[in-house]
């Protein structure tokens, strides 16, 4: 996953990617233009992505300061020591957690 808050992480990114000419094409101009051609841009950057290993991209992408992150799948995201942290802390504040709709208090009472 990729975050881009502002216009010049997508100058970066792009430099980060060795891929210039993405930054120049005047498609992909604004966030506007980009949300406009999307799928054209995603079909680019899958190219780039796949053309290394996730641990690679990131490291390359952070040390350009930009916000990406591996996805986790539904076990890591549950066992995500950030996540875990998040629900604690939720407890406390609550005595109960929310975990997509569903209610579980910490009293064993649903």
């Amino acid at each position: 996953m990729v975050t881009l808050v502002t216009e010049a992480q997508y100058g970066r990114l792009c430099s980060a990617l060795a891929r210039e000419d993405l930054a120049a094409d005047p498609r992909f101009g604004s966030f506007a233009l980009r949300a406009d051609c999307a799928e054209d841009l995603a079909d680019e950057l899958r190219k780039v992505f796949l053309s290394d290993t996730t641990a690679s991209w990131l490291s390359r992408l952070h040390a350009a300061d930009i916000i990406a992150d591996r996805i986790l799948n539904p076990s890591e995201w549950i066992d995500n020591e950030h996540v875990l942290r998040r629900v604690r802390c939720a407890q406390r504040r609550r005595g109960r957690k929310r975990f997509r709709g569903a209610n579980a208090r910490n009293d064993g009472q649903q």
